[in-house]
């Protein structure tokens, strides 16, 4: 009987050491993108789509070319929210300050997402 005990010890000792693998690697394999529900679609997919939306900067931060836009919803994509978005040429942000309404065009990236055209919202109203 003792070894028994022995072994289902060591059977607990394994299970134990799997949850505290998966405790330490969960969150990375998910933001990594291993559950991504777009996964396994092609890439060309996910980057082709440009999505179109308003909102208000509420930070700009051009040495690193990103910037934090209060958006609106964009339907089957994502919901509201205030998020940091890049920009390819950070010296498009140079007529932006923190406050201004603007329309902007996005795609998301393998890192992020990435503004793609980006307008005062009064211009806005020319572009499609």
């Amino acid at each position: 009987m003792a070894k028994l005990e022995a072994t289902d010890s060591k059977m607990w000792i394994g299970v134990l050491a799997f949850f505290v693998v998966l405790a330490l690697l969960g969150p990375t394999l998910l933001y990594r993108g291993v559950f991504d529900p777009d996964r396994g679609k092609s890439p060309e997919r996910q980057s082709d789509a440009v999505y179109y939306t308003t909102g208000t900067i509420t930070e700009i931060n051009a040495r690193e070319g990103r910037v934090h836009i209060d958006h609106a919803a964009v339907p089957g994509v994502m919901e509201a929210m205030t998020m940091p978005f890049s920009v390819g040429d950070a010296s498009v942000l140079a007529s932006f300050g923190v406050g201004d309404a603007v329309r902007f065009g996005f795609r998301r990236r393998d890192r992020g997402f990435w503004i793609e055209e980006i307008s005062h919202a009064a211009s806005a109203a020319a572009t499609p």
